[in-house]
């Protein structure tokens, strides 16, 4: 009798885990104002494609100043312990916004990069803030994870083959508003 119980709880199980695979998972929350779905089949962005304005997660502050000057704000340093280290934000204008890590070398890298207006800077494969959604989808597919809010904006997540993932946020016109690059989530 134990034997077929644990046979009917395997058999289930295998039936229930071919139900999760074929299907995108779908969270809701009574008390969020908010969806999700996942696609665990979705391909991860290639890494040379995770840059705004020609700067990539890693790249040293130095090497930022060399093409956009001086930062218009340099934010306060503060203890960061998902980086595990010192963090501190730049922006250059109002839309563009770098997070810097201070390694325990003292170099500067880049952390976080997010664009959040047609400020003319792009993807290498050119998306911007203001392009169409449908163009996201062209160059990268379906994403891996999808918010959808009650306000109607959406929001995108790619992943890549490292901790670095990219989300891309829309309007109710499905256009991008916002285009954010987490090094680490």
């Amino acid at each position: 009798m134990r034997l077929r119980k644990i046979m009917i709880l395997i058999l289930f199980s295998i039936i229930y885990s071919i139900g999760c695979i074929t299907q995108p998972i779908t969270f809701a929350s009574s008390t969020s104002h908010s969806s999700y779905k996942i696609n665990r089949y979705s391909k991860p962005i290639p890494i040379e494609q995770l840059k705004i304005g020609g700067v990539g997660i890693g790249d040293s502050l130095d090497y930022v100043k060399s093409i956009y000057g001086e930062p218009s704000i340099v934010g306060k340093k503060v203890k960061n312990y998902l980086y595990e280290g010192i963090t501190y934000d730049v922006s250059y204008g109002d839309s563009f916004l770098l997070k810097v890590l201070i390694e325990s070398d003292g170099t500067e890298n880049i952390v976080n990069i997010n664009s959040t207006a047609n400020n003319g800077l792009a993807m290498p494969c050119g998306i911007k803030v203001g392009s169409p959604i449908g163009d996201m989808y062209k160059k990268f597919g379906m994403p891996w994870r999808t918010n959808f809010k009650k306000d109607g904006t959406y929001s995108y997540a790619y992943r890549t083959d490292y901790t670095t993932k990219i989300l891309f946020t829309t309007n109710k016109d499905h256009l991008i508003t916002r285009i954010d690059i987490i090094g680490m989530e």
